[in-house]
């Protein structure tokens, strides 16, 4: 079995700007709204109205998964096989390696609080036996693709290879 993920190190900076620029207008929204002492009826009116469409907006992407905006910048591949770790064309057999640690829950579509996750919460963290250790954050991108990674560890653990998870369930 083998699968092949999309490694990342930070998220893209439209996604980061359209995240704070909307968390910002609603705030200022709301602070009008709350206190209409300092605006006259009309844009008040208004202010709801924005706050509205900017809430529906905000709801809206977040149920969808923010599929039409890019989260992550792709910055290589991960391949985990039953015999082996390729990270960025670079191929580790399970025999040259000490550990490899790996932290996951989510992967895109699942449901996560406020909506969907983009699948990017995931991190590996791979020890050779020259100690010199490579972590990076890889993005599972969907339910499938999770499941073959539970049965790559899962075999690997048959094979008495150690593994550290944050996961129960996932091995």
């Amino acid at each position: 079995m083998e699968e092949i993920f999309d490694t990342y190190k930070k998220r893209t900076n439209f996604y980061t700007l359209i995240s704070c620029v909307v968390a910002s207008f609603m705030i200022f929204v709301l602070a009008c709204i709350c206190f209409p002492q300092v605006i006259s009826k009309a844009p008040q009116t208004l202010m709801v109205c924005l706050f509205l469409i900017g809430f529906i907006i905000t709801i809206g992407s977040m149920f969808m998964g923010g599929s039409s905006i890019k989260t992550y910048i792709k910055d290589g591949h991960l391949t985990l096989t039953d015999l082996s770790v390729t990270f960025n064309d670079n191929a580790y057999f399970l025999t040259e390696l000490l550990s490899i640690e790996i932290n996951s829950g989510d992967y895109k579509g699942k449901g996560a609080r406020g909506g969907f996750s983009d699948g990017t919460g995931n991190k590996i963290i791979i020890t050779p036996k020259d100690k010199n250790v490579i972590q990076t954050k890889f993005v599972i991108s969907s339910k499938d693709q999770r499941d073959n990674l539970t049965q790559i560890l899962k075999f690997w653990k048959t094979q008495n290879f150690k593994i550290i998870s944050n996961q129960v369930d996932l091995v």
